[in-house]
């Protein structure tokens, strides 16, 4: 990690004077993916508390 990857550089060189847009995330956040994004299936799940669907579906 060099100094062109801490958001203060990102945020000058943007133009982001407030830092709340694409210069306040890092590289490591760009490459989340949802932990859902390679199930092979879904299911419908119960809420094991209440035993209400309320309509989750979970991998």
């Amino acid at each position: 990690m060099g100094v062109a990857d801490w958001s203060v550089i990102r945020q000058l060189r943007s133009g982001d004077k407030l830092g709340r847009g694409p210069a306040a995330a890092s590289r490591t956040t760009k490459d989340l993916q949802p932990r859902i994004a390679t199930a092979n299936r879904m299911a419908k799940s119960v809420c094991p508390y209440c035993a209400s669907a309320a309509g989750r579906t979970s991998t």
